[in-house]
């Protein structure tokens, strides 16, 4: 119900979601994000699809947000999910590129983000905020 709820409101672009984290509810900017000017990425599309497996679920979400600015961005994207679920992969498709997060110790991770966006190229990081709450940071799209 909560995750409808969400896809409801991203559907519509940046918007604040109101997210449940063990019986208590808080307002949470969700969405594709430029930080420094505090402006959401319109997001055009979204594909859900589920498998039961066994006890449990996997679930691929897929997001299209297109960046009309000509010049590149350092945006965060904030993701709600249930609690304690496990992000197993995530890939990003842009110009024509494929993009597969690999797995990394955190700090080697911040690292690499920071070195790939000083290099001025594409880069990623995906780090859990709370244990309900991913963060994406996307450099230089």
């Amino acid at each position: 119900n909560e995750y409808k709820s969400y896809l409801r409101n991203m559907s519509s672009g940046f918007q604040n979601t109101i997210v449940t984290s063990n019986g208590s509810s808080e307002i949470v900017p969700c969405g594709l994000i430029v930080k420094q000017e505090e402006i959401g990425i319109p997001l055009v599309s979204v594909d859900v699809s589920v498998a039961i497996i066994s006890i449990g679920a996997e679930v691929k979400l897929r997001q299209r947000f297109v960046n009309n600015s000509k010049e590149n961005v350092l945006a965060t994207y904030y993701f709600p999910v249930e609690a304690n679920v496990a992000v197993h992969f995530f890939e990003a498709h842009l110009d024509g590129r494929v993009l597969t997060g690999q797995v990394r110790d955190k700090d080697q991770a911040r690292e690499e983000f920071a070195e790939g966006v000083s290099n001025n190229q594409t880069a990623f990081l995906l780090e859990e905020v709370k244990s309900d709450i991913m963060e994406l940071f996307v450099g230089n799209s």
